[in-house]
């Protein structure tokens, strides 16, 4: 069964009291309508080959027999796509500016055409008007609620898709990215944006008090206002204390144990475990000790448009000499790496986490010695098979004089602030992660 969208974007429907036909806004209350529904017609409609050939086309035609519409005949419109409504030689319009319905003695008026839409995609129509979404091909460009035009479109910022050819919807990347067909040929994409932000925390009062500082800086220098999660073994009502005035959003406590610095590290990785976080996108974890000195909302919109899991590189480490970033899982393995670079597993985003694999972590713990409890964590992501992984920022590292124990993988690393869309400010952490 298909729902009928009228060409100013609005549903046909019923009145349940008094029986009067009418269209509604998607936005307005559907409580006291029925929504009309008709047999799948463009699937009963479909020409095929040999009316092309006859040039009949027209001929096709469907007979309602029961419900609000018994009496009316659906055939194709001049477009092909969308469907009009007739009987006694009159089409079913709908009025611009009202919700009332009438009569025309013109079947190729826009106004008189209907487009089905079947449930599920009336439902990923309702929630691009609900939700924030950002535009893949576009660089630029704030994350906007989407819009129903007359004509059967519907725009998201400077992006303007026509449903007739754009319905069904492929919804195999749904909830978060949508694929669309914009200009007649070119194929784009919407993706969700409604950003998570999460922290580790476990421990010593000193990891406690980066949290707090590092927090501040997030919701008031970072101009941060959505979700923020953190991981971690104190208590909720001890990390509620931690938050600053001013939070927009609540702070979610995930409580976890931690026995050991490598289970501390690796628990990063348990979010794709939490169930929740599917909701999200793009997902970014934070190390404590990482300061926020610019808005952090045109990194979070960055991480939504990419297809790629987007981690700080090691370019100095690399996979195939430096055992700092896994060097020795590899020739474990008979893995030949080449001579890309190392990655950090410290501060990364994630477009899209309900695609990540439930792998996504350290698979041989029997390489973490002391001094390298970061070894297998640079090649955890490489060998997560179907993700490609994009460096946020190339940084500048730094020897750890104070730290003579912790060789050149525990490094501290800076935001690269030059401008341009390719550049993400990113800060990433040291200290607590090697």
């Amino acid at each position: 069964m298909s729902c009928l969208l009228s060409s100013h974007g609005t549903l046909l429907c019923r009145d349940r009291n008094t029986g009067i036909l009418l269209h509604r806004k998607l936005t307005a209350s559907f409580d006291n309508v029925d929504l009309l529904e008709v047999d799948d017609a463009s699937r009963l409609l479909c020409p095929n080959f040999g009316h092309y050939m006859r040039d009949d086309v027209s001929v096709l035609r469907l007979d309602l027999e029961q419900g609000p519409l018994a009496g009316w005949t659906v055939t194709r419109s001049a477009d092909q796509r969308s469907l009009t409504l007739s009987r006694d030689g009159h089409w079913l319009m709908a009025q611009a500016d009202t919700e009332a319905l009438s009569r025309t003695a013109d079947g190729t008026s826009e106004a008189a055409w209907f487009l089905p839409i079947n449930l599920p995609d009336l439902a990923v129509v309702n929630d691009l008007l609900a939700g924030r979404w950002l535009v893949q091909s576009a660089d630029t460009g704030m994350p906007q609620g989407g819009t129903l035009l007359s004509g059967f479109r519907l725009s998201v910022g400077t992006l303007a898709i026509d449903l007739r050819w754009n319905l069904p919807f492929d919804r195999s990347e749904w909830p978060h990215r949508l694929p669309v067909l914009r200009d007649g040929w070119r194929i784009d994409k919407l993706c969700r944006y409604r950003p998570l932000i999460y922290y580790t925390a476990f421990n010593a009062p000193a990891i406690m008090h980066q949290f707090a500082l590092s927090l501040a800086s997030l919701v008031t220098v970072g101009a941060y206002g959505g979700a923020i999660v953190v991981i971690t073994d104190k208590p909720p009502g001890e990390i509620g204390a931690l938050a600053p005035p001013g939070m927009r959003e609540p702070l979610a406590v995930l409580p976890m144990a931690a026995c050991d610095r490598f289970a501390a590290i690796g628990a990063r990785l348990t979010i794709s475990g939490w169930a929740d976080a599917g909701q999200f996108q793009p997902l970014l974890y934070v190390d404590t000790d990482v300061v926020f000195d610019l808005p952090v909302a045109p990194m979070l919109w960055a991480l939504a448009r990419s297809d790629r899991i987007s981690v700080p590189a090691e370019p100095k480490e690399k996979l195939a000499s430096s055992v700092f970033v896994g060097s020795g899982l590899f020739r474990d393995d008979n893995c030949d790496p080449g001579g890309g670079a190392g990655l950090q597993l410290r501060d990364g985003g994630h477009p899209q986490p309900a695609g990540a694999r439930p792998d996504l972590g350290p698979d041989r713990p029997d390489h973490v010695q002391p001094g390298r409890d970061g070894r297998p964590r640079g090649a955890a992501l490489r060998r997560s098979g179907d993700r490609q992984l994009c460096p946020v920022s190339p940084g500048e590292g730094r020897y750890r004089p104070d730290e003579p124990l912790r060789p050149p993988g525990g490094r501290h690393r800076r935001a690269d602030r030059q401008a341009g869309a390719g550049t993400l400010p990113l800060g990433c952490g040291g200290g607590g992660a090697g």
